[in-house]
């Protein structure tokens, strides 16, 4: 099925817009916005949400996916980003897409996208999608900081204001908002989420801490472990088909249930 491609910068506000990519089928039975993971997680994982957006359209859903202000190719520096502004990154779009019509919208978010979502997006949308998410700010600026000593560096304290971290420089109160990051949603939005788990075998267990992450978002009958290779660990470039297949699978059912 054709489906339109277009490529535009969204304005925030008189002076500030941010890239993103849309595709739209001909026809649209829901759209999916893509949340891509923070920092170096955009670079890994953007060209599986380029061949899913694909994939999606080719079954009637359009999706939206954007750079978060300050990263990318949206305006801004990333020492300027705040985490009120990327959350209001997301909000934005969600508005954008609902002046569109009245299809259901759905999120699929990636990794570290997961400490930007709350109960406040959660009510605007009629489901979410975690792929392999991080869920505790803690863990993940520990996994930022690690990646910086392999590379040779530490992190860096440039001035007051921001640090300077895998190529990044981050305000350091976005730094500190992010480590203390651990949200847990309220009850009537946990039935919208569904937790997909790669995993390297059938055989595979998840961890005692990884359950517990598990159980801050989603019910037990929404976790979903996929015999997928993690992907974003890869030298090569893989693109994640059987995840696809199931996140695509997931939102056909959502969209009959709707």
């Amino acid at each position: 099925m054709a489906s339109t491609v277009s490529a535009d910068f969204f304005l925030q506000n008189e002076s500030e817009a941010i890239f993103r990519i849309t595709r739209s089928p001909s026809v649209i039975k829901a759209h999916v916005l893509f949340l891509q993971g923070l920092f170096e997680e955009l670079n890994i994982n953007r060209h599986a949400f380029t061949q899913a957006s694909i994939t999606f359209s080719k079954n009637q859903i359009a999706s939206t996916t954007f750079d978060y202000f300050g990263t990318g190719d949206s305006q801004g520096e990333s020492r300027q980003a705040t985490f009120k502004y990327w959350q209001n990154n997301i909000l934005s779009q969600i508005a954008c897409i609902k002046a569109r019509g009245t299809e259901p919208i759905f999120i699929v978010a990636f990794g570290s996208a997961a400490l930007l979502l709350d109960d406040d997006i959660l009510l605007k949308v009629n489901g979410v999608q975690l792929w392999h998410p991080e869920v505790k700010g803690a863990r993940f600026i520990k996994k930022m900081e690690r990646l910086d000593l392999l590379n040779g560096n530490a992190a860096l304290l440039k001035s007051k204001q921001y640090k300077e971290i895998a190529g990044y420089q981050v305000n350091n109160k976005l730094w500190s908002i992010l480590k203390d990051r651990q949200y847990q949603l309220d009850a009537k939005n946990k039935s919208k989420v569904t937790w997909l788990e790669c995993i390297e075998a059938n055989d595979e267990v998840l961890s005692k801490n990884r359950i517990r992450d598990c159980e801050l978002w989603v019910d037990s009958d929404k976790l979903l472990l996929i015999e997928q290779q993690k992907y974003w660990l890869s030298a090569t470039l893989i693109v994640p088909d059987i995840l696809i297949g199931y996140s695509l699978r997931l939102l056909l059912e959502n969209i009959n249930n709707e």
